[in-house]
């Protein structure tokens, strides 16, 4: 051990830093045991969310298994991208959850009697938490808290005449769930959402728009209207999809009643008018 040591000594701790944040998950997990100063580092949630944004994290549903994902670093060719059976979610606790959202990596499973669960499928971990006892129908998200660097899950349960009761779960703090403010018209579909910069985006089926919801504040802070003349109300399959790209808010699908085209705009301003640009 002396050699190693010294060989540590005399590596910038900004090097190994950076070396650290090239490995993948498993690897980290293993290299924890190798001394206290590393299991610190990479315990860091500063550590953890500049190694999740060293990689772009993929999931690939194949409903109703939910077996694939697509892990890959950035500056890979493209053909050394790998795909694989995500296995871990075979478990026999997992088969009775039928929906999924994912956030940095971390995958919520869930289903419409109560459980859910939390998993990270490339260090093979998982949590239950607290179970809920719905009578209306629901809906989860995870999000992530870019101040305190905590995940957090969402929820919004639907009653029958529409009444919204939204709740909140920070993970490895809150005991229970937490219920927040909810006075818009909102609900949100299964899987059409996504987390940037600790704001979790929602594509509204209740009047077709998207509604976005502070992960920190714990609050609706915007509602943004979809691209004029574009996706106006029409049947939920032909919904577009809420995606990232670079960072950014985009919308995708089917160009109206064209489908030998597809559309992407860019979420890039703060008009209420028309906040979108088309590609």
């Amino acid at each position: 051990m002396e050699g190693y040591n010294y060989i540590v000594a005399c590596i910038p701790g900004e090097l190994v830093i950076e070396i650290l944040k090239k490995l993948p998950a498993k690897s980290l997990m293993k290299f924890k045991c190798v001394s206290k100063s590393f299991y610190s580092l990479i315990s860091d949630p500063f550590f953890i969310e500049s190694h999740q944004k060293s990689y772009i994290t993929q999931f690939f549903v194949n409903r109703p298994r939910m077996t694939y994902y697509r892990l890959s670093k950035s500056e890979e060719r493209d053909e050394d991208l790998a795909t694989c059976p995500l296995e871990y979610l075979d478990q026999s606790c997992f088969q009775n959850l039928r929906y999924m959202q994912s956030t940095n990596g971390l995958v919520c499973l869930w289903n419409d009697l109560g459980d859910i669960a939390i998993c990270n499928p490339f260090i093979k971990q998982h949590v239950f938490l607290p179970f809920q006892q719905h009578k209306g129908s629901t809906f989860y998200a995870i999000g992530f808290d870019t101040t305190t660097k905590r995940h957090k899950v969402f929820n919004a349960e639907i009653f029958r005449g529409g009444k919204l009761i939204c709740s909140i779960f920070t993970i490895g703090i809150d005991k229970s769930w937490r219920e927040v403010s909810s006075y818009i018209n909102f609900r949100p579909t299964d899987d059409n959402c996504v987390c940037i910069d600790g704001v979790i985006y929602f594509v509204n089926n209740y009047i077709r728009d998207i509604v976005a919801f502070s992960v920190g504040d714990e609050k609706f802070i915007r509602r943004i209207p979809f691209p004029i003349k574009e996706w106006p109300l029409r049947l939920f399959n032909f919904t577009p999809l809420l995606v990232e790209t670079k960072g950014q808010v985009a919308i995708l699908g089917h160009v109206y009643f064209n489908f030998g085209k597809i559309a992407l705009y860019i979420l890039n301003g703060t008009s209420e008018i028309e906040p979108w640009k088309k590609y």
